[in-house]
């Protein structure tokens, strides 16, 4: 889940809600919303915060998310249907992650 592992981070980082927000240009209201999980993070809000917290956008996003999605659309799916969606999106997945890879490397300190 992003939002933990956003908070994780930050805290890791030794840096207060606020410290990160305003290098985010963000309010803290609007960063604890998301740590919280009470509002979606954008994939481009995403990419700011973890040049922030010096990681990659693939470390806040965790490939359990979609294993767990997919073990919900499996046990909900009386047909095969599901578990072919679930192959294809873990693929699109993927592709996007080598895609990030190549554009946004992590950085260091």
């Amino acid at each position: 889940m992003p939002g933990s592992i956003i908070k994780r981070k930050r805290q890791e980082a030794n840096l207060s809600q606020q410290e990160l927000a305003d290098r985010l240009f963000i309010s803290q209201s609007a960063l604890s919303k998301i740590e919280n999980r009470e509002v979606a993070l954008s994939v481009s809000l995403a990419i700011r915060i973890a040049r922030e917290l010096n990681c990659s956008f693939q470390d806040l996003l965790p490939s359990e998310v979609l294993i767990d999605n997919a073990h919900v659309l499996h046990s909900n799916s009386s047909d095969g249907e599901s578990h072919g969606l679930h192959d294809t999106i873990k693929k699109e997945f993927e592709d996007l992650r080598a895609w990030l890879d190549k554009r946004l490397p992590p950085q260091t300190l």
